[in-house]
């Protein structure tokens, strides 16, 4: 069975053949295949590792931020708990203890933060 068609598309499909047939093929050089099958192997275990390691890395989140909120709890109740004559020495121990445990605490979550 034949398909009917126009003789003037015909002719410019020809054209268009023929000049794409002529056009110089000056382009880089395919890359090897070993090496792109290596890459995609890579790729995948990559992929496999990331997929594998998502519980941990979202365990260690939780155990940055339950870490957090205990130091900022045990702050809170040892302020509490202190005597309110502290005397300036005390109090900026427990400044610089508060400021050491809160660099402490932003150094862990970023660590542990996004390995994108």
């Amino acid at each position: 069975m034949t398909i009917p068609h126009d003789g003037n598309q015909h002719d410019a499909v020809h054209a268009w053949m023929r000049e794409l047939a002529r056009a110089p093929l000056d382009g880089p050089p395919m890359p090897d295949p070993s090496f792109l099958w290596w890459k995609a192997q890579m790729l995948r275990r990559w992929d496999a590792e990331r997929h594998a390691t998502a519980p941990i890395d979202l365990g260690e989140r939780v155990q940055v931020g339950v870490g957090c909120a205990g130091v900022a709890a045990l702050v809170a109740w040892m302020w509490r708990a202190a005597p309110f004559s502290l005397s300036a020495a005390m109090m900026t121990l427990i400044t610089v203890t508060i400021a050491v445990v809160a660099a402490a605490a932003a150094l862990t979550a970023w660590s542990v933060g996004p390995r994108e």
